[in-house]
């Protein structure tokens, strides 16, 4: 056998390699998710590299306190700020974003080069500030971020999502590890202003487009079970990777964080988790990827054992925890996105709410961690008793989560063209012996026109509309709209494997 032709290909990718690697920073640096990116490189380039913080200590209580105060604050903040936010248009208001990364790189430079040398009560006082302030412009930033995307109907891929937070995360994390403290600290204060200008241009781009027109209530509904789900499901791998990974024992801490270990791991446990979503996303199209979250609770129940396990293997634990926190973070900015973009949900609420429970799951596993820490009983049987009930708890959602994953998969993937609605409705009609009015009256239902709708475009009474449906109904066998609607939507991954 000839191999002539493998080593042709190796050498042809070989040689394309430069050229893509320009596209992929190239769609990184145009991509409308990068002032998202760079709000989460600011995140862990000041929270998980010791360097930006190195004149207070990374592992110092003082530190530890700002960081449980910023996550409460955010989370909060997150959660509250999407009820007016949804009142008024984003678009007019162009100035919050650049107004709070101005607030938050001072913030940051004040928190890492200044507060070294304050003490006492003023310290406290100042950090409860601070944090305060790290939530607020961190939660603004992310929801008009967010939006800003929505407006530019940006599609949430996930292959997408992926590869632009996983560049900028690392090489920000990167960058920070191979500076000096002062130099660290200044580069993390930039990227909320490069997150701003990132906002801005995003913004210029989508030409002025207004955020997605929200659908009708009763269309909405069948997401209400699917978004709980998810959110519950994000905000209880939030908190016990984020306890998997701040239970370290005592005599491994302070040699890992003095050799940046602990921040490389992060690195390379974010590089290999996003590369495995990457190869794992490419297999399919839109939102079939979420098929990958029952994956990532498996993996944190193993984070848990890890734990319980201690010793050296509590640096996998960490690795491990904080690949699947950032892989899942991205799988809620996706599906939320999703929803925003397509009006199931005004974008000031998906983008407040998604990020706001995984922070909110994060204070609690941080603090569960720091509290066995500081009495020391990470050795105890009360941590160990910990990590089976968040394992048996994460046992018990994986259950919702796959009850949940078609309904995800579904709101998830993209609407049916035009074309294909007329595909799939024709061959139902052909299937099921439909009239030719009733072939029509099945192309409108589809996409969602109302009977009386239906009544004014055909010139006839709305009763006669309502007696084709019921006859639609009987022949396809279904009782309701939203079961016609299902099946259609069924029918879509065929139609497009036929035009493939």
């Amino acid at each position: 056998m000839s191999t002539t032709a493998p080593k042709n290909k190796v050498a042809s990718f070989m040689s394309s390699a430069p050229i893509r690697i320009k596209r992929g920073i190239a769609s990184v640096c145009t991509s409308p998710y990068l002032s998202l990116a760079l709000i989460s490189a600011w995140h862990y380039s000041l929270w998980f590299v010791p360097n930006a913080t190195g004149l207070l200590g990374i592992t110092s209580l003082d530190v530890t306190f700002v960081w449980l105060l910023t996550l409460g604050f955010a989370g909060l903040f997150m959660l509250v700020l999407p009820l007016g936010i949804k009142r008024i248009d984003t678009g007019e208001h162009l100035g919050i974003v650049p107004l709070s990364a101005g607030v938050l790189s001072a913030a940051t430079l004040v928190f890492c080069l200044v507060f070294p040398f304050v003490h006492g009560a003023p310290f406290y006082v100042m950090t409860t500030v601070i944090a305060c302030l790290f939530g607020l412009c961190q939660a603004l930033m992310w929801i008009f971020g967010g939006a800003s995307c929505s407006r530019a109907k940006a599609t949430f891929a996930v292959r997408d999502v992926a590869l632009t937070f996983a560049i900028v995360t690392v090489a920000a994390m990167a960058a920070s590890m191979l500076l000096p403290t002062p130099a660290a600290a200044v580069l993390a204060a930039l990227f909320p202003i490069a997150s701003a200008i990132a906002y801005r241009s995003t913004m210029a781009r989508s030409g002025g487009c207004p955020e997605p027109v929200l659908l009708p209530h009763k269309s909405s509904k069948a997401l209400r079970m699917s978004a709980i789900v998810i959110l519950v499901t994000g905000g209880m791998i939030s908190m016990a990777d984020t306890f998997a990974t701040c239970i370290i024992p005592t005599e491994l801490t302070g040699v890992l964080f003095h050799a940046n270990i602990l921040a490389w791991t992060l690195a390379g446990g974010v590089i290999i988790i996003s590369v495995l979503l990457l190869l794992y996303a490419s297999r399919f199209t839109d939102g079939e990827p979420y098929s990958l979250v029952p994956f990532l609770m498996a993996l944190s129940i193993v984070a848990l054992a890890l734990v319980i396990k201690s010793g050296a293997l509590a640096v996998a634990a960490f690795a491990l925890g904080m690949g699947i926190c950032v892989t899942m973070e991205i799988l809620m900015l996706t599906f939320f996105g999703a929803l925003a973009t397509r009006g199931y949900m005004a974008p000031a609420i998906a983008f407040g709410v998604s990020e706001g429970v995984m922070r909110l799951g994060s204070v609690i596993g941080n603090a569960s961690a720091v509290f066995l820490e500081q009495n020391n009983l990470v050795n105890s049987s009360l941590t160990t008793d910990t990590c089976l009930l968040g394992a048996c708890i994460i046992g018990f959602l994986i259950i919702a989560a796959t009850r949940q994953q078609h309904a995800i998969t579904e709101l998830a993937s993209a609407p049916l063209s035009v074309d294909e609605v007329d595909t799939v409705c024709e061959d139902a009609a052909t299937e099921f012996g439909l009239s030719p009015r009733e072939t029509e009256v099945l192309k409108l239902l589809a996409r969602n026109h109302s009977i009386d709708s239906i009544a004014k475009r055909f010139v006839i009474s709305p009763y006669t509309v309502q007696t084709h449906i019921q006859h639609i109904y009987r022949k396809l066998h279904v009782h309701r709209r939203g079961e016609l609607l299902d099946y259609i939507n069924l029918r879509r991954d065929a139609i497009r494997e036929r035009k493939n």
